[in-house]
C-alpha cells in the first residue's frame, strides 16, 4: 500500500499554499542592481542574474507598502548589485525608520567616503555588513575584480570614527566570507582582520551557485578540502578569545564544503545529491526551503521574486498591491509545487536547501512536544531550553502545527512567557477561532474547548502581535478534559474589556517585578549573613 503524506493532505496544502500565508517576516529590496566591482562569483558578472537589467529602485516604489512594512521584522536593502550606488539610499532609510523593523545593508566597502558614513550614522541603519572574501590584498583583488582591501579596511575606520564623533553604536558592522576554493586558505585571516577593525561578528557561508553550478565548477562531494576545516577550526578559536561571535549561513552545506561538522549537521549524502523525479516520488521527499513563506525578494524594476536566487516573477509592487501579490495565483502554484515531490526547476537546482524527509500521516499523533513529537507547520523559532532544561520553541508572530485528530474535546496548551509583560494571543484550528488568550511571565497551561472537528487532521495555528513577543510552547495536545489553568482565557466579546485586562496585566506584571526585588533583597541579606 502507497505511503500517504501529511504534507499531501488538503489540510497541510491549505495551510501552506491558501490565501490565508502570513505576510513575510522579512523582505530583500533589491535598491540597486548596479555595482561597482565584477566579482568572480556573482550571477551578475556572469550575465545571469535573477532580477535581469541594471538600474536603482524608484522610492516612490516604497509609498505603496505600508501594509507590508507594519508587518516586516526585518528589512535587506542589498541583493545582486551595491546597494550604496543608489542616489537617494537616504530617502529610503528615512521612509524605513518609520516603521519598527530592523534595517540592513550588505556592500562591498568601497563607497563608504566622509558623507556616506555621517549618513548611514545618522539614519540609524541597523547593521552594515561588509563583504570580505580574504585577508590578504592580492587574493582579495582575484575575488572582488576592480575593489582594492586597503581602501575597504580604510572605509571601515571610517565609519568606525563616525559612529565614536556622533556618539551612536549603529551600524553594528559584520564581516560576510565566501567560502570556495579560492580562499579557504583564509578562514584564521579573516578573525585577525575583524579584531583589528573592532568587528565583533563574522558570517562564513558556502559560495552559493544560484543554479549556476556548471559555471562554478562545484562538485556534490565536499569541495573545500580537510585544510580548509583545520583552518577554520583556527578560526573559531581566535574568535572565541578576541570575543568575536561566528554565523554560519547555509549551515549543512557550509560543513559539508569543509568535509565535516558538528554532529547536528553530519547528513546523509542522499540529501544533498541531485535527485530525479522518480527517486524523490519513491521516497516522498521534499525541499527543505521556507523562503517563499518568510521571505520576498523585490527586483529594482518591481518585480517580485520568491528566493534570491529564481528569475521567475510573481507580480510587479509598481503595478500591483504586494498583498495581492502575496496571496495570489502565482506565489500559491509556485508553493504548492515547492511542496511536492516534483518542485520547480530552479529549486531542484537549488544547493542552498536539501531534501527532506516528508511526514507519513500513520505516525502523525495527537500531542505535539517539543524536542519529541514534533510535526511543524510555519513560524517556529530554534529549539530552547529553560533554566530546568524544559524545551520549547518561540511563536514568531504566527506559527503552526498539525495534530490527529481523537475527537477528544479540549485542546491543552503548555506554553511559557519569556518578556516581563503579558501578551495576548489567539488560537485558531482549521481556520476557526478557539478564542483568545493572554500568557504572563513564566510556565502556564492554557486549554481551549475544540468544539466538532470532523476532519482527520487539525492544523492548530497561534497568531501574536509581534515577532518579539517571547512566547514559547512546549506542547499542544488534544485531551478529554481542561488542564488546570494558570493562565487567562478569554472569550472573543472579552477583548473590548480593555480596563479589566489592562488592570490584570498590570497586576500579573507588577507582581512578577517585586517577587523578583524581593529576591534579590532576600539573597544580598544571605550574602551578608553568610
Amino acid at each position: 500500500m502507497k505511503e500517504v503524506y501529511l504534507e499531501d493532505t488538503p489540510q497541510y496544502l491549505r495551510e501552506f499554499c491558501g490565501e490565508g500565508v502570513p505576510l513575510p517576516e522579512l523582505a530583500v529590496f533589491e535598491v540597486s542592481s548596479r555595482c561597482n566591482l565584477a566579482c568572480s562569483m556573482c550571477p551578475r558578472s556572469l550575465g545571469q542574474s535573477p532580477s535581469g537589467q541594471s538600474g536603482d529602485l524608484p522610492v516612490e516604489a516604497f509609498s505603496g507598502l505600508e501594509i507590508l512594512l507594519s508587518q516586516l521584522d526585518h528589512a535587506v536593502l542589498s541583493w545582486i548589485g551595491e546597494p550604496l550606488l543608489h542616489p537617494q539610499l537616504e530617502e529610503i532609510l528615512e521612509i524605513l525608520n518609520r516603521y519598527d523593523l530592523r534595517v540592513h545593508i550588505t556592500s562591498n566597502g568601497m563607497l563608504i567616503d566622509e558623507e556616506m558614513a555621517r549618513m548611514l550614522v545618522a539614519k540609524r541603519l541597523d547593521s552594515l555588513a561588509l563583504s570580505i572574501d580574504a585577508a590578504d590584498e592580492a587574493t582579495y583583488r582575484r575575488i572582488r575584480q576592480g575593489g582594492s582591501l586597503v581602501k575597504v579596511k580604510d572605509n571601515i575606520r571610517r565609519i568606525q570614527r563616525m559612529k565614536i564623533r556622533m556618539g551612536s553604536t549603529h551600524p553594528v558592522l559584520q564581516i560576510a566570507f565566501v567560502a570556495m576554493k579560492e580562499n579557504a586558505s583564509q578562514f584564521p585571516g579573516i578573525v585577525r582582520l575583524a579584531t583589528e577593525m573592532g568587528i565583533r561578528h563574522i558570517t562564513f557561508g558556502p559560495l552559493d551557485d544560484f543554479g549556476l553550478t556548471e559555471e562554478f565548477a562545484l562538485e556534490d562531494a565536499p569541495f573545500l578540502g580537510p585544510q580548509a576545516s583545520e583552518g577554520f577550526g583556527e578560526a573559531k578559536a581566535l574568535a572565541e578569545k578576541a570575543g568575536i561571535s561566528i554565523g554560519i549561513e547555509s549551515a549543512h552545506r557550509f560543513y559539508r564544503a569543509l568535509g565535516n561538522g558538528p554532529p547536528e549537521y553530519r547528513i546523509d549524502d542522499i540529501f544533498f545529491l541531485p535527485l530525479n523525479p522518480a527517486q524523490t516520488e519513491a521516497k516522498g521527499f521534499r525541499k527543505g526551503c521556507v523562503v517563499p513563506w518568510l521571505h520576498t525578494f523585490v527586483a529594482h524594476n518591481g518585480d517580485v521574486h520568491p528566493c534570491c536566487i529564481a528569475g521567475v516573477v510573481m507580480g510587479n509592487i509598481l503595478e500591483t498591491p504586494f498583498e495581492e501579490i502575496w496571496r495570489g495565483e502565482a506565489y500559491r502554484t509556485f508553493r504548492k509545487e515547492l511542496k511536492s515531490t516534483d518542485p520547480p526547476g530552479i529549486c531542484w537546482r537549488c544547493r542552498r536547501t536539501i531534501w527532506n524527509n516528508p511526514q507519513p500521516l500513520r505516525m502523525l499523533a495527537d500531542k505535539m512536544e517539543v524536542g519529541s513529537q514534533e510535526a511543524h507547520g510555519l513560524g517556529w523559532g530554534e529549539l530552547q531550553h529553560d533554566q530546568g532544561e524544559r524545551p520549547y520553541r518561540l511563536i514568531a508572530r504566527e506559527a503552526s502545527l498539525f495534530l490527529r485528530n481523537n475527537r477528544k474535546p479540549v485542546l491543552s496548551v503548555e506554553l511559557t512567557g519569556r518578556r516581563p509583560r503579558v501578551v495576548t494571543g489567539q488560537v485558531l484550528v482549521n481556520d476557526k477561532s478557539l478564542g483568545a488568550f493572554r500568557v504572563r511571565p513564566g510556565w502556564q497551561s492554557i486549554s481551549f474547548p475544540v468544539g466538532n472537528e470532523d476532519e482527520e487532521i487539525l492544523a492548530v495555528r497561534f497568531k501574536l502581535p509581534s515577532g518579539d513577543s517571547g512566547v514559547g510552547v512546549h506542547s499542544v495536545e488534544l485531551a478529554d478534559e481542561a488542564s488546570r489553568s494558570s493562565g487567562w482565557l478569554l472569550p472573543q466579546s472579552a477583548a473590548n474589556l480593555r480596563c479589566f485586562v489592562w488592570l490584570k496585566d498590570a497586576w500579573t506584571v507588577g507582581w512578577q517585578w517585586l517577587r523578583l526585588a524581593v529576591r534579590y533583597v532576600l539573597k544580598g541579606i544571605s550574602r551578608r549573613l553568610g
